[in-house]
């Protein structure tokens, strides 16, 4: 075995033998060497402490035995050759002689002795050797050598009776803060000590023939079995160890044999990965189960974590937590120190997805007191008879395990009264207790009612089963705790800004709960937190967190908001009554017993090959691949362990090793390096550019209204993000005018300080007026806020103050501030500038606003009437454009545009501003809807107006807009989160982003392909698959991907699915084809196109695939051989270009021209052009569908062209877009959805059907298609009732 072939995922990385036998002889504690020279005094000497010695190590590769020699065993590992990659598994191994099909164990010279020299021969201690175990040892040198006095915390003493076996549990951590885990196993031998010699050599083992004759006296001296594992598998290390210390007990002259033996196997036995699969071993006959844990990134409880609620209250352990929270120094003691790891653990498992990223140490040795006294914030573990010595600490939280009690210590200044102890909010925490106080952590009370167990065996099992159902039960109910405390985190967050509104986050707690979270906000692990719900990540916490989330009512959101941003959630906490997940139903993986150790890996590998190719279901065969994957490690088949390693990611890429495989990846040599470049996935992803490093210390996020001024110039990106930072404005093409107006156009190339400070502070007073003003409820709608107001003025209603919002023009009374509406933007008809005249003084500056019905109203603005002018011109304007092309995202836009054209004429008042020398032109610059209706390009035509039925932009608040590659409508169904039908856009950049398809909000994006998402399938009722450079298969309800298929070698350019849902076919440029079984995911068949130059669509057609390349279009046969081919020439001969083609229901074949606009038309018999549809002015056709009897064809003008197949005319030709159509789709058969390329990144909603009806540009529903795709798939019934609400919905909104 080579020794750099770790084995990554073994149960143990190492066992030690700590002790005192009669080679290391007895060493006062503290004494040093010397003192074993020392005469033993009769009446002190069972009262001294000794220092325990390392005596045994044996890791993966090396066993060490201090007492002999260099210490290392020859004999160990049992394989002795290096594997050659080129060799057989069978020829590699060469096993030493006198290791018998039973043992896997050199012949030894004595008999499993681990004293193999004679007595006469005396070792020094080697507690200070170096231990060079292993270049990757779990465990650094240092914490081996320090190991001995955590397995002794009180030091090693001779006993003159026999004392009971101990077992206690350490948790080791690393500099970086890894873990590692220990179990230690005390017992005691029998000595005879001669009394009349020194320290050094006054040991002889019982029944030595040594012993006779001289005056010996009899002792116990203690023995400690240690195993180390980076997997906290307490229990089974455990039962490992007593079935260890059973064998021994019955063989002892066969000790080191036998530890050897065991040691080995236990390295050898891997742990499985999350999922569904555990695995089972034996150990000398003795049946043993390693579980998987819960989640990928969760540890393993293999430890009963309702031992917590025996030696606690509720109340108590609610107390811990929070202190834990808060980062206070916390002191466990307990008279047990198998008590002391087990409880801090399992707060451990409490507090998920926090971590603990202090010191941490479970178990101090008596000679570790002093790191108590330490500042900075910690949590460690002591013996309950170093209480008074933890009393004395100032500040510390002690928690005694004995009585069940938290106390503080009291501070130094005795004056200052105790702070009350700290507790949870109680919205969060009376859920948590309810659910814990139903549950009986006893198993008396469980078998008072069933019959007697006849098997020890049958018993064990039942224990253990009702072990993990209560750990299973907790740790929801745990994490059920953490969602309730901090879910509030998520609705304070600006995720594409990367800001936290700490202070709002505050603001929205209690009175009572707020010093709580005002201590929590400050931790390093809220800190590390906020960090990874910034970056989006989703874990267990978010998973609970979203299926106990609490949506608003579709519709509430003004339009002025829509396809913004994430759908807003209410603030709710989670409900009082939670049950744990759907038991899983565990599948056992059992391993073959360890003799020879080729022949193990081999079998290892023949059984783990056949349950691979057996198992259908795709979730359990992800822990079968990984575990092959650690196999073929061992057996020197680096590249087909990364193979297995990236087949995990079209199972579930959760579990993917990624540090294993970038190990392995840098210890290639060039023949394997040269075959992994072969690889499909070798391209297709990153890791292997990827460098490990260490977890970044959390940092502090930058919270909203934190931003600072510059205080230099800053060019136009700088500018943009500050900008964006302060939520000034969002969307980079207003941005960009705005820096285009502060800067005049390119008179300066940076926005100086002083202009930015001057227009922001005038942005931020204008804020401040607009927010000060209190307008009686029900006045406005719920998101719409004022935007600017006026001074004092005389108005036709009197003197009082006019105000501006998105929706309406409203005047408030002075003194009283009486509501009254003036006039609403869409009633507006026109607006103009007067001079009124008055008695007293000149004629004076006002505004006069016409209404569509004739009315009229006059503001007297005076010096600002210029400025209001344009400010209402510009939201009138944007009122208009979203009336026109139904595009109401530009609601929102123009009133974006209002707040800042205020701002830079307010600041181009100033001297020393850069725009100051032309204040209009600045500010005319950013009116750009006022612009567009000057230009005329504020409405659509008629015929498009009248089919068109919505616009999206999902490129707002882009910095540069994104082809709208890919769509994909999906009916409401119970795998979505809200069972409301979804509009799935997958853009050029690879981001996919998923809208609420009745109200077209922004539900949530998917943003983990790498470039531009091409095509996009529904595959079930649960899952989309995505196509680009590989094929990521998505889960409907979470948009999560953790399946990827990598087979193509090219950009994947179209997918079809089979009509019994059983198998997906992809296609990619390069001609190749796969065909997928979409139970297994397994690629089942592999065509690749002669001489292709570019395949862009398939279609399937009554079981036979047609293939439509850029010059032809072919029928496949089942094998993949070409049956038909269809081609088209010009005039010249050259063959026409095609960009794609779609089948009629009569059979005919369509195909559209990709340079000239023609579309084709193939009857597949006898294969000839049986018509052809020519468009004027047009570049070419991109996309077709076809809806009952009309051919929908996109156009790369943007136009639409609506073919009638019955009278092969064309019914109308819409103008939607500015750009080159570049996907479409079908909302079943009532609607049609395009999507443009980069120039104008929108997505428009068409009615395909006559009997639809159009939205009228003259309301505003806040659910524009809520009568429309949200009722696709739903009954008659459903359909009828939404249809009632449309009214009542645009009456709110209107």
């Amino acid at each position: 075995m080579d020794p750099s072939s770790k084995f990554f995922n073994g149960l143990v990385d190492l066992m030690l033998i700590v002790g005192v036998d009669e080679h290391t002889g007895l060493v006062l504690a503290g004494a040093g060497e010397d003192s074993k020279h020392e005469e033993l005094v009769e009446d002190l000497f069972f009262d001294w402490e000794y220092e325990p010695h390392l005596l045994v190590a044996i890791s993966q590769t090396k066993a060490l035995q201090f007492c002999n020699g260099d210490g290392t065993d020859p004999s160990y590992p049992p394989v002795t050759e290096k594997p050659a990659h080129n060799q057989p598994s069978s020829q590699r191994y060469s096993v030493p002689d006198g290791i018998g099909r039973n043992r896997v164990q050199p012949k030894p010279a004595r008999r499993g002795s681990m004293h193999p020299l004679p007595h006469s021969t005396t070792s020094r201690p080697l507690t200070r050797r170096t231990i060079n175990l292993h270049q990757n040892s779990p465990v650094p040198d240092e914490n081996i050598r320090s190991l001995p006095y955590f397995c002794f915390p009180e030091n090693a003493k001779i006993y003159q009776e026999h004392q009971e076996e101990r077992v206690h549990y350490l948790v080791l951590t690393d500099v970086n803060g890894v873990k590692t885990y220990a179990v230690c196993l005390t017992f005691y031998k029998e000595y005879a000590i001669n009394m009349s010699a020194g320290l050094g050599s006054c040991l002889i083992p019982h029944g030595h023939p040594n012993t006779t004759g001289q005056p010996w006296t009899k002792g116990f001296l203690p023995t400690c079995y240690v195993l180390i594992s980076k997997h906290p598998y307490f229990t089974v290390l455990k039962e490992c160890l007593s079935y260890i210390l059973h064998d021994i007990t019955t063989d002892p002259d066969m000790e080191y044999d036998i530890v050897k033996e065991r040691a080995f196997q236990l390295i050898m036995t891997p742990v499985p990965p999350a999922g569904n699969v555990c695995i089972s071993f034996s150990l000398e006959k003795r049946a043993l189960t390693i579980w998987p844990p819960d989640y990928p990134d969760k540890p393993v409880v293999d430890f009963p974590l309702h031992l917590l609620f025996q030696c606690f209250s509720l109340d108590q352990i609610l107390t811990v937590i929070a202190y834990i929270l808060v980062e206070e120094r916390i002191v466990f003691i307990s008279s047990d120190y198998s008590l002391l790891t087990y409880i801090m653990e399992s707060f451990q498992h409490f507090i998920l997805p926090f971590k603990w990223r202090y010191s941490y140490v479970p178990l101090l040795s008596s000679r570790s007191l002093e790191f108590l006294e330490a500042p900075g914030t910690f949590m460690m573990g002591c013996h309950s008879q170093f209480r008074h010595e933890v009393e004395q600490i100032d500040g510390l939280v002690m928690v005694d395990i004995d009585q069940g009690r938290v106390t503080v210590n009291q501070t130094i200044d005795n004056d200052v009264e105790r702070e009350a102890m700290l507790n949870l909010p109680k919205i969060a925490s009376d859920p948590f207790r309810n659910a814990c106080e139903r549950i009986k952590f006893t198993f008396d009370l469980m078998e008072f009612s069933r019959p007697s167990y006849c098997d020890i065996r049958e018993y064990q099992r039942f224990r253990e089963k009702k072990i993990r159902e209560f750990n299973r039960e907790i740790i929801f109910n745990a994490l059920a705790l953490m969602v309730s405390l901090f879910r509030g985190v998520i609705t304070e967050m600006r995720v594409d800004l990367k800001k936290f509104n700490k202070d709002h986050f505050l603001q929205i707690q209690s009175s009572a709960d707020r010093p709580f979270y005002e201590r929590v906000i400050k931790t390093d692990m809220f800190k590390k937190f906020v960090q990874e719900r910034l970056n989006e990540k989703r874990d267990y916490w978010s998973e609970l967190e979203i299926a106990t989330r609490m949506y608003g009512r579709p519709g509430q959101r003004s339009r002025t908001s829509m396809s913004t941003g994430p759908r807003p959630i209410k603030r709710a906490s989670t409900p009082a009554i939670l049950t744990p997940h759907i038991t899983v139903e565990f599948v056992r993986f059992f391993l073959p017993t360890l003799t020879e150790f080729g022949a193990y890996l081999q079998m290892c590998l023949h059984q783990l090959n056949r349950t691979v190719h057996e198992c259908r279901d795709v979730i359990q065969r992800a822990p079968y691949l990984y575990l092959r994957a650690m196999f073929r490690v061992l057996d020197g088949r680096p590249v087909d362990a990364i193979d297995d390693c990236f087949q995990l990611i079209s199972s579930t890429a959760r579990i993917f090793p990624k540090e294993l495989v970038m190990g392995l990846y840098s210890n290639l040599s060039k023949p394997q390096l040269e075959q992994l470049q072969k690889r499909p996935y070798f391209r297709m992803t990153d890791v292997f550019s990827d460098e490990l490093k260490p977890e970044p210390a959390a940092r502090d996020w930058r919270d909203i209204g934190e931003s600072q001024l510059p205080s230099k110039d800053v060019d136009k990106d700088k500018f943009a993000e500050c900008i964006v930072s302060m939520e000034i404005a969002l969307d980079y093409d207003i941005i960009q005018r705005l820096f285009e107006s502060l800067t005049l156009f390119g008179v300066k190339l940076c926005v100086d300080p002083v202009t930015f400070e001057v227009f922001h502070d005038c942005w931020q007073e204008n804020k401040s007026q607009t927010q000060g003003i209190k307008v009686q409820d029900g006045k406005l709608d719920h998101e719409e806020s004022v935007l600017k107001v006026s001074p004092l003025i005389k108005t036709d209603f009197g003197n009082g103050r006019i105000a501006l919002t998105c929706k309406r023009l409203f005047f408030l009374k002075d003194v009283s501030n009486n509501y009254q509406e003036i006039i609403k933007l869409r009633e507006i008809e026109q607006i103009e500038k007067v001079q009124m005249p008055t008695f007293l003084l000149s004629d004076v500056d006002a505004l006069r606003i016409y209404g569509k019905d004739n009315s009229t109203f006059v503001a007297c603005l005076k010096d600002e009437r210029n400025c209001w002018f344009m400010l209402l011109s510009e939201m009138w304007s944007g009122k208009q454009y979203a009336d026109g092309t139904l595009d109401f995202g530009a609601i929102q836009q123009a009133a974006q545009n209002v707040l800042l054209i205020d701002a830079v004429i307010r600041s181009g008042q100033e001297d020393d501003t850069c725009h100051h020398l032309d204040v209009g032109k600045a500010a005319t610059n950013l009116c750009f809807f006022t612009l567009c209706r000057e230009e005329g390009r504020h409405r659509l035509p008629k015929v498009t107006m009248e089919t068109l039925q919505h616009c999206v932009d999902p490129n707002m608040r882009e910095k540069e807009k994104k082809t709208v590659e890919s769509l994909l409508y999906i009916p409401g169904n119970h795998c979505s989160e809200d069972g409301r039908p979804k509009l799935w856009c997958g853009l050029g950049n690879g981001v996919i982003k998923v809208y609420d398809a009745g109200t077209l909000q922004l539900d949530t994006s998917f943003t983990e392909a790498r470039t531009r998402v091409v095509c996009l399938l529904a595959v079930g009722d649960s899952q989309v698959w995505a196509g680009s450079f590989c094929i990521y298969i998505i889960d409907m309800g979470s948009v999560t991907c953790d399946k990827t298929l990598m087979e193509h070698h090219d950009l994947v350019s179209d997918m079809v699915l089979t009509e019994d849902n059983s198998y997906v076919y992809s296609c990619s440029v390069n001609g190749e084809i796969c065909k997928w079984e979409t139970e297994t995911l397994r690629l089942v068949q592999n065509i690749e196109l002669p001489k292709v130059a570019s395949l862009v669509s398939i279609h399937l057609q009554n079981d036979t695939l047609w293939c439509c390349t850029k010059r032809d279009i072919c029928q496949l046969a089942d094998d993949g051989t070409i049956m038909k081919k269809l081609t088209y020439s010009d005039k010249t001969g050259h063959p026409i270009i095609l960009d794609c083609f779609l089948i009629q229901p009569t059979g005919e074949i369509m195909a559209g021209c990709s340079r000239k606009g023609q579309v084709l038309v193939w009857d597949p018999d006898s294969e000839n052009i049986i018509q052809t549809f020519d468009f004027e002015d047009c570049r070419g056709i991109s996309k077709m569908v076809q809806v009952d009897n009309k051919v929908w064809v996109a156009t790369k003008n943007g136009t639409i062209v609506i073919v009638n197949t019955d009278t092969n005319k064309v019914d109308k030709t819409l103008q939607g877009h500015e750009d080159a159509v570049r996907s479409m789709c079908c909302a079943q058969s009532r609607y049609v959805i395009t999507g443009a390329g980069s120039r104008d990144g929108k997505i428009a909603i068409w009615r395909a059907s006559e009997s639809e009806k159009p939205v009228s540009p003259s309301t505003e529903s806040e659910s524009p298609l809520s009568e429309t795709l949200s009722s696709l798939g739903q009954s008659p019934e459903e359909n009828g009732n939404m249809a009632d609400m449309m009214p009542q919905v645009e009456e709110e909104a209107c």
